[in-house]
């Protein structure tokens, strides 16, 4: 397969958003868990207003692992959360949306 050490990735996979826990999992560009490392992940979340439009993406956080811990997120409105991954190799496109009411 040779060396993927450059290979950027291309998707990253929001699985979960409950209370305050966020967990994610990636791929690189030849579709492998493998062999590309993530140096980090960044977090974007939007908000809904009163009418159920969303707002712009704001940056969230920057976490190291597949699992981030937030804290004092708003509760009882719509939320969106999507991520993307970083390595050497550069950004990856954004994930897809997970959308939540805390």
């Amino acid at each position: 397969m040779g060396d993927l050490q450059g290979e950027s990735i291309n998707a990253q996979y929001v699985h979960e958003v409950c209370y305050c826990l966020l967990s994610v999992s990636h791929r690189n560009s030849l579709g492998l868990q493998e062999g590309c490392p993530v140096r980090n992940y960044i977090l974007h979340r939007r908000d809904a207003n009163a009418q159920g439009e969303f707002g712009n993406w704001q940056l969230l956080d920057l976490f190291y692992d597949t699992l981030a811990i937030l804290t004092d997120q708003p509760r009882t409105i719509e939320l969106e959360y999507r991520v993307k991954a970083m390595n050497p190799a550069g950004e990856s496109l954004s994930s897809n949306t997970a959308t939540v009411v805390l």
